[in-house]
C-alpha cells in the first residue's frame, strides 16, 4: 500500500492544499465567533479585524423589525447593526464586498454550498469581480435595519462590511445562498486615519477606493495574505477618511488608469497620509484565429498578481512567464478559476481587441475563451506608462463533443453538471488503488462496509475540478456540447441530482456520433437526527455526505428530523457529517451502501454542545483586541497516536472559533464536548499560542479563561534594484525554516512554493516604496525569498526574536537567461516544448515553451548552474544537467516508441482477456529500477503507470514510451505475474510479445553470488507480522526470536540461479534467501490477490569466514560443525580428515555452534562471536 501512496499523493496534492489553507488559514475575512442569529451553515459568518463580535441570536430585541416576519418577503441579506450597548445606528452603511483572491473557498466544510461555488466559476456564473470591489449595498433605517436582495449579488464568496463614520467598521465573512441570510453587527468606537490621494502631478484623484487592511497571521505553509478592515472612496479634493480600531494598517488606494499605491505601518490616528498614484497605460489584448484574421466577441478575463500554476505532465499547457501559453499543466487555468475572481471582464470587438485601463497591478494574467475556439491563457508585467501592455493571442479552432444525458427510463436529465478533463490512463490505477485503501481502512477500522470484488473497476468518481479541461449543463432536452476541446481523450463526468455519478474514460474529441449516457439511480441514505439521551428530533439539521472527493451531497431535516440522500453507489461513504445549532458536529465514517440495497438508514444522535468564554491580554496586561480563537479537537497524531484517514475533516467540522472584543473577552459556541480540545490562538501582532488539552462536558459553558500572548518577532523588507530605485508589488515570501543549516544567498531559490517543512509562512507585497513588514511571528530562523520576473531570485536566511525587530534589505539583480533550440534528432525544430529549469537548491526555477522555430527562453534565472528539463507530447522527456546561464544550448528529444503484445496461460495457450501490464527500467546492470508499485521512471525521465486491459484476444499497445530496455509485467486476477525483457525502439512498435501466466499465486526471482548464477540456494518465506506491515516496519537483521516458516513454502534455486515459490495465500512476507557459502539475504514482498509480485534479484555477499581444528586430545576427522545466528538461519561445515574445518557465510555477531561426531551421539557446544577480520577458534571435545 505504500507503494501506490506517492502517486496517489500527486493526484490529491493540490486538493490537500486548498484543504490545509481553508482549515487552518483565515478567507479574505476574518472568520468570527459563532454565527450571527441564522443558519451557521448557510451564512458561515465570521467576524473580521473589528473590536466587537456579532450579535448572537439571542441578542435580538422586540424592536426587531424582522422579528414578526422571520425574514424579508424577497430572498435577502438583511439584519441590523447596532452599538456596544444595542441601540440600533441609523445611517450605517452594509456593502458587500468581493473577496480579494482566492479568500473563503470553503470547498470541504460547506460541502453543498462550496461545491455548488466552484461549479459555477467554472461555468463562468459566479462573481466577476475581486479585489474589494462593491457588489451591492444598503444603509440602515432609523432603527438600524438592512436589506439587500440577493437577486443583486451574483453567487460567490464575498465580505459584508458594516461601517459608520462614528464606530470601528465590522466584516462579516460571507457566502451567498439560495436562502435569506441574517448577519448582525455590533460595531465599537474607532480611530480614523485621514489623507489625500493624488496623481503624479499632484493633482487631487476623487473617487479613489481607499482601502484599510491588516495583516494575518502566519499559520501553515499558506499563510498570511490580508484583511480587510475598511474602505471609502476619496472626495473631490482627494480626501478620504477612514475608521479603524487602534492599530497598525496598511492603506491602499486605486483608481481607474492608474496602479495601485499603499502605505505600510499606517497607525490609527494618522491625519496627514499622502498617497500617490502612478499612471498605468493598461493591457491591450487582440485576438486573432489561425489564419490571423481578428475574433469578436471572444471573452477576455483579466485576472492580477500571482495566479496558480496547475499541475504538470506529459501534454501540459506550457509553463507561464510571459508571453508564455497556459499554466503549466493540467488543471492550472480550472485551479486558477476556482481560486480566485477575475478583477474584469471584456469582450473582443470587431477587430479583435479588448482594452484594460483599469490594471492596478503590475503582473497580471489573461485567460481568451471563445465558442468554437481552444481556451488560452498569456502572462504579463506592465514596466511603464508609456504605452499599454500589448498581448496577441492566436486561438486554435476546438472540436467537438457533444451527447444527452437520460434517466433510468430514457427521459432527459436537465441542468446536469457535465464535466471534460484530459484522460491519463493512471487515473484508473489510481482510483483502483484508493478503492483497495478506503476497503482496508475499513477492515482496520471495524467498518461495516460490504465486501467488494476483488480487482473490481473503482466507483465512477467526477472529473476533479482542477483538472477540468471544459464543463457544461445540459439544457432542458439533456443535451450538452463542448466546442473548445482540444483533439485528443479525455474523461466524462456527469452529476446530477438524485442519481449517482457516471464517468467515462477514454473518450475520443471530435467523434461524428453523439454520446448517449445513461444515468442509474443509485442507493438512498436515510434517517433521523435525535438529541442523545432524550431522543428529540432535531429540526433544521445540515447532513453532509461525501462519497468520493468531489461527489458531495446535502440535505436538512425537517420537523420530525428525517433526511434523505440519493444518488449514491455501492461501497462506503468516505464521510457523513451532521451539524446543527446547539449541538457538537457528528462525523461518521463507517457508512456504506450494500449492493442492491435501495435505502440505508440511519439513526443519529447529537451531543449538546458547550461554550466557552474568556479574556486575552498581553504580557503588560492590556486587553488584546481582535484576537483569533479556535478552540478544535487535539489530533490523534500530536497525541503521539497514528492520524486515521477523515481525522482532519472530522477535526475541522469539530470547531469552535471566534474573535476578541475591545477589551479582551471572547465567546465560542458550539464548541465540541466528551473529547480532549485545545485553544489556538493568533494576531497579527503577537507570538501564536496554544493552551494544554482539556476537555468539556455536553451543555458545559466553561468562563473565566485567561490567556496571556507576547509580541512576536517582526521584520521590515526593503526591496530595491542594482541601482537603489525601490521595487514595488514584488512579493516577498518568508518560511519558518524546519531545522538549522539552510543557506541564503543570491541566485538560489531555498525552498520552493510550499517552504521547506517549516511550521509557518506568510508572502507580503511591496508598496510603492518597495517596503513592506511582517509581523507576529515565533522566533527562530527564516529563509526569505523574493524572485519576480526579469530579476535573479533572492533567498537569504534572517533569525528572528520575539518582541524584536529586524530589517532585511533586498537588491535585486538583473535576470540571468538560458536560451536555445528544440530539435528531433533530424534536426527538425518542435513546437510546444515545454521546457524547465531546476537549480540545485529546488524551487520553482523557470519555464517556457518552444515556438514555431523550436526557439525557447528561460529567464528570471540566478547564478546556475541549471537542470534543464523538456518534454513534448510523441517524445521522450531529456534532461541536461549543469547548464551555465547566459548562453544558448541545443536540446534534442528522441521520438517515443510503443509495444504491442499477448497475455496468455502458459499452461494450455488460452487468451487472458483482463489483466494489468507495468513497467519498469533496468539499471546499467540489468537490475530493476523501480520507482514504487504502480510506476517506474523510464529512460526518459517520465513516470509510467501500471494499465488495465480488457480485451477477447488477450491483445495490449501501449504507446508513448521512451527508448530503452524494460521489464514489462503482466498479472491477472488468480495468475501468477509474469516478467519479460522487451526493448523500445525510438518511433517504432516493437512487436510480437507473448507473456504466458501461470495458475495460483507465487514468487519468482533469482540468486547470484560474485561469480554469476547461483545454484542450491535455500528459499523460504515468512509471514510478516500484522504491526509490522501497518508500520511499515523492514526486516530485522537479528530477531531475538526464530522466525516460523510458512509450511511448504520453501524451494532451492536451480543451476541457473532461478527460484519460484508458488500456491501462496495473499499477504506480506519476508523471502530469506539462505545458502551455506554466502551471507543471507531478506527480501520483504507483498503478494496480492490480483497476482501481482515483484520479482526478487538477489547478490549474495561474501561475507566473514570461521576456520579451526576439532580435537578430542588428537584431531576429530568428518566432524560436522553447526553454527546458528539469532534468527535461526544455520550453517553447516564437515572438517577434513585432519579434523579442519571453515565455515564460511558470517555476518559480524554472536553465534551459537554445536558438534556431532557420529549419529545419534548428543552434539556438544558453545557460544562464539565472530568478529571482522580473521576468525580462528579451535574446538576441544570432551
Amino acid at each position: 500500500m505504500r507503494k501506490f501512496g506517492a502517486a496517489f499523493v500527486l493526484s490529491l496534492a493540490i486538493a490537500a492544499a486548498v484543504l490545509f489553507f481553508l482549515m487552518r488559514a483565515d478567507t479574505g475575512i476574518p472568520d468570527g465567533a459563532g454565527v450571527p442569529a441564522g443558519d451557521r451553515d448557510a451564512t458561515a459568518a465570521q467576524p473580521a479585524a473589528a473590536p466587537a463580535a456579532a450579535v448572537p441570536a439571542a441578542a435580538e430585541t422586540t424592536a426587531d423589525p424582522f422579528a414578526e416576519s422571520g425574514v424579508p418577503s424577497v430572498p435577502s441579506l438583511y439584519g441590523r447593526v447596532t452599538d456596544e450597548d444595542d441601540r440600533g445606528i441609523p445611517g450605517a452603511e452594509v456593502a458587500v464586498i468581493a473577496a480579494s483572491g482566492g479568500a473563503g473557498i470553503e470547498l470541504f466544510a460547506r460541502a453543498g454550498d462550496g461545491m455548488q461555488l466552484l461549479r459555477d466559476r467554472i461555468l463562468g456564473k459566479a462573481a466577476a469581480e475581486s479585489g474589494w470591489a462593491r457588489v451591492a449595498e444598503a444603509v440602515t433605517d432609523d432603527s438600524g435595519a438592512y436589506a439587500i436582495p440577493l437577486a443583486s449579488i451574483p453567487p460567490g464568496d464575498y465580505a459584508a462590511l458594516a461601517r459608520h463614520d462614528d464606530h470601528a467598521p465590522l466584516g462579516l465573512a460571507w457566502t451567498r445562498t439560495e436562502e435569506s441570510s441574517r448577519l448582525d453587527f455590533m460595531l465599537g468606537p474607532g480611530d480614523w486615519i485621514e489623507g489625500v490621494v493624488s496623481d503624479q502631478r499632484g493633482r487631487p484623484m476623487a473617487g479613489a477606493r481607499v482601502l484599510a487592511l491588516v495583516s494575518r497571521p502566519m499559520r501553515g505553509p499558506m499563510g498570511g495574505g490580508e484583511e480587510l478592515v475598511d474602505q471609502t472612496a476619496s472626495g473631490r479634493d482627494g480626501f478620504f477618511r477612514l475608521t479603524v480600531p487602534p492599530g497598525m494598517y496598511r492603506v491602499s488606494a486605486s483608481a481607474r488608469g492608474c496602479l495601485e499605491a499603499s502605505a505600510h505601518d499606517v497607525a490609527s490616528g494618522t491625519r496627514d497620509l499622502a498617497l500617490v498614484l502612478p499612471p498605468s497605460a493598461g493591457v491591450l489584448v487582440t485576438v486573432t484565429d489561425a489564419s490571423r484574421k481578428p475574433l469578436a466577441g471572444a471573452r477576455v478575463s483579466l485576472y492580477l498578481g500571482e495566479t496558480f500554476p496547475g499541475r504538470g505532465g506529459p501534454g501540459g499547457r506550457g509553463f507561464g512567464g510571459p508571453g508564455g501559453r497556459g499554466f503549466g499543466g493540467p488543471g492550472g487555468e480550472a485551479f486558477t478559476r476556482l481560486m480566485q475572481s477575475p478583477h474584469e471582464r471584456g469582450e473582443t470587438g470587431k477587430d479583435g481587441t479588448c482594452r484594460f485601463v483599469d490594471v492596478l497591478q503590475a503582473v497580471f494574467t489573461v485567460f481568451i475563451e471563445r465558442a468554437g475556439f481552444v481556451s488560452e491563457s498569456r502572462r504579463g508585467r506592465i514596466e511603464g506608462a508609456s504605452a499599454a501592455v500589448e498581448v496577441a493571442v492566436e486561438l486554435q479552432a476546438g472540436v467537438v463533443l457533444a451527447g444527452v444525458v437520460l434517466d433510468p427510463k430514457g427521459a432527459p436529465v436537465s441542468g446536469a453538471f457535465v464535466a471534460a478533463g484530459e484522460f491519463r490512463p493512471e487515473d484508473a490505477e489510481r482510483r483502483q488503488a484508493f478503492e483497495r485503501m478506503r476497503r482496508g481502512r475499513g477492515q482496520d477500522g471495524g467498518n461495516a462496509a460490504p465486501a467488494e470484488t476483488p480487482g473490481a473497476a473503482p466507483r465512477p468518481e467526477p472529473v476533479a475540478l482542477f483538472d477540468v479541461s471544459a464543463a457544461v449543463e445540459t439544457d432542458k432536452a439533456g443535451r450538452f456540447s463542448f466546442d473548445t476541446l482540444r483533439a485528443g481523450q479525455y474523461s466524462i463526468s456527469v452529476q446530477a441530482d438524485r442519481y449517482a455519478p457516471f464517468r467515462a474514460d477514454g473518450v475520443e474529441a471530435g467523434q461524428p456520433r453523439e454520446l448517449r449516457i445513461t444515468l442509474e439511480k443509485g442507493g438512498t441514505l436515510a434517517g433521523r437526527v435525535v438529541a442523545r439521551g432524550s431522543g428529540q428530533p432535531v429540526p433544521g439539521a445540515v447532513i453532509e455526505a461525501r462519497a468520493s472527493r468531489f461527489d458531495m451531497r446535502r440535505a436538512r431535516t425537517d420537523d420530525d428530523g428525517a433526511f434523505a440522500l440519493s444518488g449514491f453507489h455501492p461501497g462506503p461513504i468516505e464521510s457523513l457529517q451532521v451539524r446543527a445549532q446547539g449541538f457538537t458536529a457528528a462525523v461518521l465514517e463507517n457508512v456504506a451502501i450494500a449492493p442492491g440495497e435501495e435505502t440505508h438508514e440511519e439513526l443519529i444522535e447529537l451531543t449538546p454542545s458547550a461554550s466557552i468564554s474568556g479574556t486575552i491580554r498581553s504580557r503588560s496586561g492590556e486587553p488584546v483586541r481582535n484576537a483569533r480563537i479556535v478552540a478544535s479537537p487535539v489530533r490523534e497524531d500530536e497525541q503521539g497516536g497514528r492520524m486515521r484517514p477523515g481525522g482532519f475533516m472530522r477535526d475541522a467540522a469539530q470547531t469552535a472559533q471566534g474573535r476578541s472584543d475591545a477589551a479582551g473577552a471572547f465567546v465560542l459556541a458550539d464548541a465540541p464536548t466528551e473529547k480532549p480540545l485545545q485553544i489556538a490562538i493568533s494576531h497579527p501582532d503577537y507570538a501564536a499560542f496554544r493552551s494544554e488539552s482539556f476537555t468539556l462536558s455536553p451543555g458545559e459553558q466553561r468562563g473565566g479563561l485567561e490567556y496571556i500572548l507576547s509580541e512576536g518577532a517582526s521584520l521590515r523588507v526593503l526591496v530595491r534594484d542594482s541601482a537603489g530605485v525601490p521595487v514595488p508589488q514584488v512579493n516577498v515570501s518568508l518560511r519558518r525554516e524546519a531545522d538549522e543549516g539552510a543557506e541564503g544567498g543570491r541566485g538560489r531559490q531555498a525552498f520552493g512554493p510550499g517552504g521547506p517543512g517549516g511550521r509557518g509562512g506568510a508572502t507580503r507585497m511591496t508598496g510603492t516604496d518597495g517596503r513592506t513588514r511582517f509581523a507576529g511571528l515565533e522566533g527562530g530562523a527564516y529563509s526569505a525569498l523574493c524572485a519576480p520576473e526579469t530579476y535573479q531570485p533572492f533567498t537569504a536566511r534572517v533569525m528572528l526574536v520575539e518582541e524584536h525587530e529586524a530589517g532585511l534589505d533586498i537588491v535585486l539583480l538583473p535576470e540571468n537567461a538560458i536560451a536555445g533550440i528544440v530539435r528531433d534528432r533530424d534536426g527538425v525544430p518542435i513546437e510546444g516544448a515545454e521546457l524547465s529549469a531546476f537549480g540545485q537548491a529546488g524551487g520553482r526555477g523557470s519555464n517556457a515553451m518552444s515556438d514555431a522555430n523550436g526557439w525557447f527562453r528561460l529567464g528570471s534565472l540566478g547564478e546556475g548552474p541549471y537542470t534543464v528539463r523538456a518534454r513534448c507530447e510523441g517524445f521522450a522527456e531529456a534532461s541536461l544537467p549543469e547548464v551555465k546561464v547566459n548562453i544558448e544550448i541545443a536540446v534534442v528529444l528522441a521520438r517515443t516508441g510503443g509495444l504491442r503484445g499477448i497475455v496468455l496461460l502458459a499452461r494450455t495457450g488460452e487468451r487472458v482477456t483482463s489483466f494489468r501490464v507495468r513497467l519498469s527500467s533496468t539499471g546499467a546492470d540489468g537490475s530493476q529500477e523501480d520507482g514504487g508499485r504502480g510506476r517506474f521512471r523510464g529512460p526518459g525521465g517520465g513516470m509510467f503507470f501500471p494499465r488495465e486491459f480488457s480485451s477477447p484476444d488477450g491483445s495490449f499497445e501501449i504507446d508513448g514510451v521512451a527508448p530503452g530496455t524494460y521489464y514489462l509485467e503482466a498479472a491477472a486476477e488468480g495468475l501468477n505475474g509474469r516478467q519479460v525483457i522487451v526493448t523500445v525502439v525510438e518511433g517504432e512498435v516493437t512487436e510480437g510479445i507473448v507473456v504466458p501466466l501461470e495458475d495460483g499465486l507465487s514468487v519468482a526471482g533469482y540468486v547470484t553470488g560474485k561469480r554469476g548464477p547461483l545454484a542450491g540456494a535455500e528459499v523460504y518465506v515468512v509471514a510478516v507480522p500484522r504491526d509490522e506491515r501497518r508500520a511499515g516496519r523492514t526486516p530485522e537483521k537479528t530477531a531475538g526470536a526464530v522466525p516460523a516458516r510458512l509450511e511448504k513454502a520453501v524451494t532451492y534455486s536451480d543451476e541457473t540461479g532461478v527460484f519460484t515459490l508458488r500456491e501462496l495465500p495473499p499477504g506480506a512476507y519476508d523471502v530469506i534467501v539462505h545458502h551455506g557459502d554466502f551471507l543471507p539475504e531478506t527480501r520483504r514482498v507483498e503478494i496480492r490477490d490480483d497476482g501481482v509480485a515483484k520479482e526478487i534479484r538477489t547478490a549474495l555477499e561474501d561475507g566473514l569466514s570461521l576456520s579451526g581444528t576439532v580435537r578430542a586430545g588428537a584431531a576429530v576427522p568428518f566432524a560436522v560443525v553447526t553454527v546458528q545466528d539469532a534468527r535461526g538461519l544455520t550453517k553447516t561445515a564437515a572438517a577434513d580428515e585432519n579434523g579442519r574445518y571453515e565455515v564460511r557465510g558470517l555476518a559480524p555477531g554472536t553465534y551459537s555452534y554445536s558438534v556431532r561426531v557420529n549419529e545419534g551421539e548428543r552434539p556438544q557446544g558453545g557460544r562464539i562471536t565472530i568478529k571482522r577480520g580473521a576468525n580462528r577458534f579451535d574446538i576441544k571435545l570432551r
